[in-house]
């Protein structure tokens, strides 16, 4: 108990070294004050993390892309034309894949002013599993079976779960003040989700069969994805639109004006 009196004495009295225009108040208007201080300072913390966050996340999403591209194989040393083609074309699909994800990312933190531990450890979590992505895009362009499928499949399962709970705590954030229309976001979220899962379950259990065309079925999601994101918007904007009065013009207005003036004669 000494131990902690004391180390509370030695805060007070860095604080007001820090800040003497505190000085002269009680000893309840101190502690306040320090709590104030140490969650205003927290705030800001997490208010830069936010925004370093968003140029960290934009900077590993460049540079997986650019790996994807450095891993295609030219056609020479073996390799045929038509692989070439091929490869091009898988990369074209985890392209659009991350472009969505990126996307999605990026309007996550539109009107967020500061995030959580939480959805910062989240976020790491996502980034870890999307830059998985260049390898096993690579693994399909060596390897044209199931397996590499199936595989690409799993890491873009992960990447959506990912960030549907990054999505998930962020929207408890922003519409904190707004509990039905947090809970027709739940209703939403989780839509998406299944629908998403359940597409993605079913090309690799195509992919057992038909690998060849089940990695070419990838870009589905992202197309699927966005078409319900519009969906969401667009309904969005539909509920939140005002409605628009249409006034009468000069002329009705004066007609209407001598009809009331006749009418009261």
């Amino acid at each position: 108990m000494e131990r902690n009196k004391d180390r509370n004495e030695i805060i007070k009295e860095e604080f007001l070294l820090a800040h003497p225009e505190y000085a002269g108040k009680s000893n309840e208007e101190l502690e306040a004050s320090i709590r104030g201080r140490s969650e205003s300072d927290r705030e800001k913390v997490m208010f830069r993390l936010k925004e370093h966050l968003e140029v960290f996340g934009d900077a590993i999403i460049a540079i997986i892309i650019t790996i994807m591209v450095l891993e295609i194989p030219l056609p020479v040393d073996g390799t045929s034309y038509p692989e070439f083609v091929s490869s091009i074309g898988i990369f074209l699909v985890s392209f659009f894949i991350i472009a969505e994800f990126w996307l999605d990312h990026h309007h996550l933190y539109d009107g967020v002013e500061k995030i959580t531990d939480k959805i910062m450890f989240i976020d790491f979590c996502f980034m870890a599993v999307l830059a998985l992505i260049p390898l096993f895009t690579k693994y399909m362009m060596v390897v044209d079976d199931w397996v590499s499928v199936v595989n690409y499949g799993i890491i873009y399962l992960l990447a959506s779960i990912m960030i549907s709970l990054l999505r998930h705590y962020i929207t408890m954030i922003r519409l904190a003040k707004m509990p039905q229309s947090l809970r027709s976001y739940v209703v939403f979220s989780r839509f998406r989700l299944a629908g998403l899962i359940i597409l993605n379950v079913a090309i690799m259990v195509f992919a057992y069969f038909q690998p060849g065309i089940a990695h070419w079925l990838y870009v589905v999601l992202p197309i699927t994805n966005l078409l319900i994101t519009a969906l969401r918007d667009e309904n969005a904007n539909w509920l939140h639109k005002p409605k628009l009065i249409k006034l009468p013009s000069k002329e009705d207005a004066l007609k209407n004006l001598l009809n009331d003036k006749k009418d009261k004669a």
